[in-house]
This record gives C-alpha cells, structure tokens and sequence, in this order.
C-alpha cells in the first residue's frame, strides 16, 4: 500500500467514529497547557516508541489521560479540527478555548485547512507534535508544527522533504523525533520501488538531519535504550516472511542485525517484541527484536478440525488469536484471548454483526487502564476523507463506531459498551 494512502486510513479511522455518540454522565476535560512531570525531563532520555508498531493503528498523539486526534469537517468550510479524548469521562473536546466559536477557519485553534493534509502527531515533554502529510495541488510542503498541550501557541518549526511520505511511527530521546520516510519510484514498466530514509528531527529548532538510507521498504518498528529497531525486508517465499532487524543508534550507525527468516505471516510487533502464530505446532511465540532467542508463550493450542488461527492484537498481557470456522465455506469466527500473566484464556464471542454463516468480531484498538477500546458496531453512510494529495473525497462506507468496555467484560464477551461521546460539528 503507498505509504501516502496509510495517512489516509488512519485518518479515516478516526473520522468514521465521528458520527454516532451516546450521552456521558460527565463531561470531558481539556488537557492542561504543560505536564508539570516534563519538567524533570531534561537532556536526552533513552529512545522509545510514542506510536503503536502496527502498520494498520493510527498514529494519534497520547498521554496516560487522553490522546488527541482529528475530525474531518463535513460541511463547506472543509478542515479538520483537533479533538482530545479524555479518557476518565471516556468523552471528547474540541482544543479551542474561543468562545462562541465555530471551529470552522483559521481563527480557530483547533482547525487545520484541507491542503495542509493528513496528520500524525506525538506528545513529548511539555508539547504536542503535529506532521502533515502536504498537497502537491495545493503546493504545500509536509509540515512539523508544535503546540502546547490544551491546543494554543501553535508554531510552526519545520518543513519536511515533499517527495517522502511520512507514515511510520515515530521515536524519541527527548530532543529529537526519528522515523522513517519512504519514497515511490514507478519505472517505465509501471512498477513502483520504495526507498526509505531513517531522518532525525530536532525539536528546539526543526533541523532535518538524513541518519540512514535503505533501498527497500523499511519500517519503524520499536526503540529502546540508545537503540532503534528497523524492519529491513529480504525476498520472501510463499507464505512465509524473510527480513532483518537492524538496530540502529542515534547516529545512525548499524549496531546489530537480527535475521527472521521463514517466519509466520501471522505477527504482531508491540513492545519491542515479534509476536506469532505458529501453525505447524499450534503455538504462540515471541522474539526481542535484537535477539535471536525464541520463546514459546502458549503451546498445543487446540483446534477443531475446520478451525484456522490468526494472530490478531497484542496489548500486553493479552494476546488475540482469531480462530475461523471454516466448514460452511463461509467462515464464522471468534477470539481466543490469553492472559500471559495469569496463564488463562478466553473464548471471546462479541461481534460487529453476526448472521446464520458468517459474522464480523469487534475491532480492538487500544487497552486503557482497565478497558479496551473497540469498534463495537458500524454504520453506513457517506464519509468525507482525504486522499493521497490532501483533496476531500466523498464515498459510502460502512464506518466503526468506537467504544469503552472493560476488561472483564469484554473477556466474559458481554457487551457494555460505552460509546465515545465526540461533539458534533457546529
């Protein structure tokens, strides 16, 4: 998938909760300007991930209250307007302390114009990060902003290169963002070849330094103490996966290289670690991603005869293998879920729509606290998104509505669900 097109989904994502809210017994709180913990925060601190590794999650902004994201407007005005979603009313604001105000130009805090794009944004120390994707049609440059943490002083710190699209996670050490740009070539055959750049971005005044280049697709997938973790892919056989993991320092030196060869196209990367279903012996794995050793999490998982297994959601203790029921030819699926922590597991029944041969499971998207965050049901209706070049698009779609539910509940597959309650455009 053009690594443009990822903004796209992971904008969509957000967008397509927009519309369907139930009333909240208590009414969501808007970060404070600063966290007063950052301010202990100085000099460099070890490298870590402030996005999920999953190529498919959306790359949205968090602190252990809340995380920000974006609402894609629906009426003439266009724009999107930044939203913050706090999680202990489990209900959204809109970032704009102007009262009376429509959210719907630019004299608006939380509203961003259609060309400046798509978004992915992070929260470090005392700030929150915007990135936009750019419009070539609209001759805007992708773009870093900065803000403080309620959505004010918004400053822009930096231009990106117009030829890459920045759709991987990102990492820090406190004073620098790191992530991984792609580039698409389409020779004269109409075959297109991705090349990736490991960039560096200094937070104090926005200066892009190129750290590492690949002649592939290469991706972010984790980040721990002065090391990054850089998924390399290698040619593959079948169904099976080769790649490397190189471990990558600051500088941008080669540290380690880790082969993964014929592994399991059933993984999940999250904490650092490679999880997956292994088939031939019905068992869970994990693999540090700069390490060779192998560990055996759940073993001889038992299957009936019709039933095929996916490795699904890690959110550690909790690992999601989707077991299908092929035997009508049509497939009804259902999760079974292992606590890793406790060593028990769950059969997990709670659908997005279920009919006589076939049924949809729930989506999870997040574990907060004590609750996941899901897509518990969907709608269908017309969506306004953006496409590659940051143009508005309108189709129909059958969009997820997201939800609170607690753990316990969702593990015993009872459904109370407390949708996300997110204000409706004025």
């Amino acid at each position: 998938m053009p690594k443009r097109a990822l903004f796209f989904c992971a904008l969509l994502a957000a967008c397509a909760v927009l519309f369907c809210a139930c009333a909240s017994s208590q009414s969501a709180s808007a970060p404070p300007a600063s966290a007063p913990q950052a301010e202990n925060e100085a000099g460099p601190q070890p490298l870590h991930m402030l996005h999920s590794s999953n190529r498919r999650a959306s790359k949205d902004a968090f602190t252990s209250e809340g995380k920000y994201f974006f609402q894609l407007r629906s009426d003439e005005a266009g724009g999107l307007n930044l939203l913050y979603l706090d999680y202990a009313s489990q209900s959204a604001i809109v970032l704009c302390e102007k009262p009376n105000c429509l959210h719907n130009d630019e004299t608006c805090t939380s509203f961003f114009p259609l060309k400046y794009g798509s978004a992915s944004s992070c929260v470090v120390k005392n700030y929150l990060y915007l990135i936009f994707s750019g419009s070539k049609t609209e001759n805007v440059p992708p773009t870093l902003f900065r803000l403080s943490l309620n959505g004010q002083n918004r400053t822009e710190i930096s231009t990106l290169p117009s030829e890459f699209s920045y759709s991987n996670p990102i990492a820090t050490d406190g004073e620098k963002l790191y992530t991984i740009c792609n580039r698409l070539e389409i020779n004269d055959e109409g075959i297109g070849h991705t090349f990736s750049n490991l960039i560096s971005i200094a937070l104090e005044n926005g200066a892009i330094e190129t750290l590492r280049k690949w002649n592939s697709d290469a991706y972010l997938w984790g980040a721990e103490n002065s090391e990054m973790f850089i998924m390399v892919p290698l040619n593959s056989e079948g169904s099976s996966l080769n790649f490397n993991v190189e471990s990558i320092n600051a500088a941008g030196e080669l540290k380690n290289t880790e082969s993964f060869c014929q592994m399991s196209s059933s993984y999940f990367v999250a904490d650092n670690k490679l999880y997956w279903y292994e088939k031939e012996n019905a068992s869970l794995c994990c693999r540090k991603l700069n390490s060779s050793s192998c560990e055996v999490l759940v073993q001889d998982i038992a299957l009936a005869e019709n039933e095929k297994a996916f490795l699904s959601f890690v959110f550690y203790p909790y690992i999601f293998l989707e077991i299908g029921d092929f035997s009508n030819n049509h497939g009804k699926f259902y999760y079974r879920v292992f606590n890793l922590e406790e060593q028990t597991n769950y059969e997990v029944r709670l659908f997005l729509f279920e009919t006589s041969t076939d049924n949809k499971l729930i989506r999870i998207i997040d574990l907060v606290n004590d609750s996941f965050i899901v897509n518990n049901r969907e709608n269908y209706q017309e969506v306004i998104a953006l496409n590659e070049d940051g143009q508005a698009v309108v189709f129909e779609t059958w969009a997820p509505v997201q939800s609170f539910i607690s753990v316990n509940d969702l593990l015993n597959s009872v459904p109370n669900y407390h949708e996300i309650e997110l204000p409706q455009p004025a």
